[in-house]
């Protein structure tokens, strides 16, 4: 009986799984219909999205390496950002919040 249950909590695992990439999918086609309708200020103050949640937007930045940096060790890299050899990328998404 032990066995059967351990492998229903890893079947039932799998299935989360799935239902959740599903469910990430969707949720990145909502983010994208949401950037294109909304402002970004609207988004950055956050919107109401019911039962006292809001909607806001974050932003994070990201670099992106030449080829001989990559090669490099951490602190090389930290020197290309300071000298100005990487360049910053800003990504923006969204959160939910109380």
């Amino acid at each position: 009986m032990e066995g059967v249950r351990r492998w229903k909590l890893i079947e039932r695992r799998g299935e989360v799984s799935a239902m959740l990439k599903l469910l990430v999918e969707e949720r990145k086609e909502l983010d994208e219909e949401i950037f294109r309708e909304f402002g970004e200020e609207e988004l950055k103050q956050g919107l109401n999205a019911g039962g006292g949640m809001k909607l806001g937007m974050r932003q994070r930045s990201s670099w992106e390496y030449n080829e001989e940096t990559l090669e490099a060790i951490k602190k090389i890299k930290e020197e290309a950002i300071k000298s100005g050899k990487a360049e910053e990328i800003n990504t923006k998404y969204l959160v939910i919040f109380q």
